[in-house]
């Protein structure tokens, strides 16, 4: 709406927080008083702050990295992990987010030129969704990092993008796109549930393929022996506080930033509607493989002194 008296506001007509902040500004500059900065900042860069204010010396070691990238479990932790390959990297790098094209990391190697600075500490495979190689010696000098994710929710965005699938046959996606099933529907479909099961015994997310106790077993103990880091999509801020905790290294500005939002991609989708749509006895080897991440990310919080949001594991 236009002003059209013309007038500047006054200090009186500034809303609170807005004169507060003009305030604590005005003092700070003249007499130097320690006004906390964080009262004036937005939840990303309050979180930010917090992270910078507690983060110690780093306790943990991470030279030679790995990224297992499961589909729809967040593929923004990539500006994180190649801005700790490459600290010279601009601090406002981070990859380019095409519309249904998922986001271009291999583009994003090519503009900046990363591929000697990123190999020496980010493995590859750096793009793309591959499971742990089943090859001999092929984790003998690299460690593990990866987010996973409630997987209602993960089925919940992947069926909104377009039924995304990664290594089922084409024959079995073709059904599948035809049959247009609901989301139990979709749930149900061989080699959807048990995803991230699956990745971690070294084979495709969709692959059909049905898992064995065995399976389960092995995949909770690469949890335990392979991975450096595990972090949870479902608390992302906290996921990426925790890295910066365990690793140290500068954080971004956007550390916290989603270049990958399903709701981009997708129409109808509403992040909180998974719980509707799923339960956990719709992909129960992966409900097993969440609750065992989330145990290894809670001890890790109380390990590095990170404080644990309230009511996180209301179900």
């Amino acid at each position: 709406e236009t002003n059209t008296n013309n007038t500047q506001a006054s200090p009186r007509s500034l809303p609170p927080t807005a004169r507060f902040c003009s305030m604590a500004l005005f003092l700070s500059l003249v007499l130097a008083l320690a006004i906390p900065a964080t009262l004036c900042l937005g939840d990303e860069e309050k979180q930010h702050f917090k992270c910078v204010a507690t983060n110690p010396q780093a306790e943990v070691q991470l030279d030679k990295f790995r990224w297992l990238h499961i589909p729809k479990a967040g593929t923004s932790f990539s500006i994180v992990l190649f801005h700790r390959a490459c600290p010279s990297l601009p601090e406002d790098a981070v990859p380019e987010t095409h519309s249904g094209k998922g986001v271009a990391i291999i583009d994003f190697e090519r503009k900046y030129q990363l591929g000697a600075c990123a190999g020496k500490h980010f493995a590859k495979p750096r793009a793309g969704h591959k499971p742990i190689h089943l090859l001999p010696g092929a984790h003998s000098n690299v460690q593990f990092v990866g987010m996973f994710r409630d997987p209602r929710a993960r089925m919940w965005s992947a069926y909104h993008n377009n039924l995304h699938t990664v290594g089922m046959p084409s024959k079995i996606v073709w059904h599948l796109h035809k049959n247009k099933p609901s989301p139990r529907e979709y749930a149900a479909w061989p080699g959807i549930a048990g995803c991230q099961t699956r990745m971690l015994i070294g084979r495709p997310c969709n692959q059909i393929y049905e898992l064995t106790e065995s399976d389960i077993q092995l995949a909770i103990s690469r949890l335990h022996t392979l991975f450096a880091f595990v972090g949870l999509t479902d608390e992302w801020n906290d996921s990426i506080c925790l890295f910066y905790t365990m690793f140290g290294g500068k954080m971004t500005p956007h550390a916290f930033t989603n270049v990958r939002k399903t709701a981009d991609v997708s129409h109808g989708y509403t992040h909180k509607s998974f719980k509707d749509a799923f339960t956990p006895e719709d992909d129960p080897a992966d409900w097993r493989i969440y609750e065992e991440a989330k145990t290894i990310f809670r001890e890790n919080q109380r390990r590095f002194g990170m404080p644990r949001p309230i009511q996180v594991d209301n179900n």
